[in-house]
């Protein structure tokens, strides 16, 4: 019976291990490009072949490992999203390792499948191919999905410091340190776990432990992170980062909430991009689970992992800088604590139906023996709730996956990927592009050289309208698209909205005033 267990919960484990593959690999060059990414992926390539002079406003790890990863299978941004791909991967097998001993192999797994198969966008509309939104964060490659890897490797090592015993205990406090500086070397948002980690030798009373451990951890850290920047110019690179990062917190940074911009994000922005980049469901999904694991047994398993994301969700909300994907930092320990909460309402379940089977069982025992016959039994209302809830969870949980999954299916070169193609198809071949309503760090991966966001004196061979809130079509621009529209020609590459003259020519900016010339 215990083989047959066993091989059941290994191969649920590998039916979702090979759909977290797919779902993070599947159709990873047909993604648009990010202009962070591009950066990042630029960065590091430079990195690798002895220039460290770029994208010195965040740190270097996460771009080593993308330049490396370029060196080893080509230039361009797929080698470097495959890292990303196999950070998230590593990051899920770190939860479910590190949970199976507190939560069993079941809530572990689920844990993991959280991480591995719920959607994370970075953006809107990320079910629509059309919208060239990743429907997941780590699908391209940013700093997050590595940072996110060392930071759960740091809290999980933390974790084995403080439930081993012996002279080993010592190596996992070290690991956990190194961990936290690869985690702070990739992006800085990263060091707030630190708190977590400092917390854990008092939740177990441990204060030796949090003396020479914690100088174990201390030193490795600072270790890591004086190695990582060794390259770069410890000093002046830090010096440069935190210049810049002060400059764009003072100076905010636009962002469109529900058709309403903000030059500084309101606290609760973070919060926003999570609601749309997740969903619905999985949001109740993780409100409940977070819910159950604070009321129904707040261990330290629950405080540690509270206090893995509450200080980033608090720095994240007085920052006045907060970007669709800068939730994923916090993701993995909300995730493991819902996982914490549902696993402990099944058991909750269990227990109780077990109870109650026990409590008739007894009954039915007294009465026979008493010679009375027996009664019928009640239906055990808690418990059928319980499991009715737990069911619940997990099919809305799969719901998420599904549709995740679909969205992977689909995923397609979209929008400004394929608007050259288009352009060329109307006999646009070149020339300079106007874009409106539509923000640099969308067209520029494609159209650095020959795209205009501001309306400037000039030829154009195209006029391009996005659907960016935050860059309102200027006026001119809209009067001459409405007052030329015999001139024109119009169509749509999925959310652009593209306007060329009609049998060539170009579009002339003479101050507010465009005119068509042959």
């Amino acid at each position: 019976m215990r083989r047959r267990s066993g091989l059941v919960q290994w191969s649920a484990f590998g039916a979702v291990a090979l759909l977290a593959v797919w779902t993070c690999c599947w159709h990873l060059g047909r993604q648009g490009i990010n202009v962070d990414e591009l950066v990042y992926v630029q960065a590091g390539w430079e990195y690798v072949h002895g220039t460290v002079t770029a994208n010195l406003e965040h740190p270097p790890t996460a771009k080593y490992l993308y330049g490396l990863a370029q060196v080893l299978f080509g230039q361009g941004v797929l080698a470097p999203r495959l890292v990303a791909a196999a950070a998230v991967l590593l990051t899920g097998l770190v939860l479910f390792v590190w949970l199976r001993r507190p939560l069993g192999h079941w809530g572990a797994l689920f844990a993991a499948g959280l991480w591995w198969l719920t959607p994370r966008a970075a953006g809107l509309d990320a079910f629509d191919p059309a919208s060239a939104t990743p429907v997941r964060v780590d699908r391209i490659a940013l700093l997050e999905p590595v940072m996110v890897l060392f930071a759960v490797v740091a809290i999980a090592a933390g974790w084995a410091w403080m439930t081993t015993d012996g002279r080993r205990r010592w190596w996992w406090a070290g690991l956990a340190g190194t961990a936290l500086g690869l985690a702070v070397t990739s992006k800085v948002t990263a060091a707030f776990v630190v708190l977590a980690i400092v917390l854990l030798p008092v939740l177990f009373r441990r204060w030796w432990d949090l003396l020479t451990g914690g100088a174990i951890a201390a030193v490795s850290a600072i270790v890591t992170f004086c190695l990582a920047y060794a390259p770069l110019g410890l000093v002046s690179a830090v010096s440069y980062m935190i210049a810049f990062q002060t400059r764009h917190d003072d100076g905010g940074h636009l962002v469109d909430l529900g058709g309403t911009t903000y030059r500084f994000a309101p606290w609760w922005t973070q919060f926003w991009w999570a609601t749309q980049g997740t969903g619905p469901v999985l949001v109740a999904v993780v409100l409940v689970g977070a819910v159950a694991a604070v009321v129904v047994r707040p261990d330290r398993l629950v405080l540690t992992l509270v206090a893995a994301f509450v200080p980033l969700m608090v720095f994240l909300a007085l920052s006045t800088v907060s970007l669709p994907h800068y939730y994923d930092a916090w993701m993995p320990f909300v995730l493991a604590l819902a996982a914490v909460g549902w696993t402990r309402l099944g058991v909750l379940a269990r227990d109780e139906l077990a109870r109650r089977r026990a409590g008739r069982r007894d009954d039915s025992g007294a009465r026979r023996r008493a010679g009375r016959p027996g009664r019928p039994g009640r239906v055990p209302v808690l418990g059928v709730a319980l499991v009715a809830l737990v069911a619940a969870g997990v099919v809305a949980s799969a719901s998420t996956t599904a549709a995740l999954a679909v969205a992977v299916a689909h995923v397609r070169p979209a929008g400004i990927a394929v608007l050259d193609t288009e352009l060329r198809a109307h006999g646009v071949d070149g020339g300079t592009i106007l874009f409106t309503s539509y923000g640099a760090p969308a067209w520029r991966p494609y159209f650095a050289q020959r795209g205009s966001d501001v309306l400037v004196d000039g030829r154009y061979a195209a006029i391009v309208q996005g659907t960016d809130g935050r860059f309102p079509v200027p006026g001119a621009v809209r009067a001459f698209t409405q007052d030329e529209a015999d001139a024109l020609e119009s169509f749509r590459v999925d959310d652009l909205r593209v306007w060329v003259p009609r049998g060539g020519g170009d579009v002339v900016v003479s101050g507010s005033t465009l005119t068509i010339e042959r």
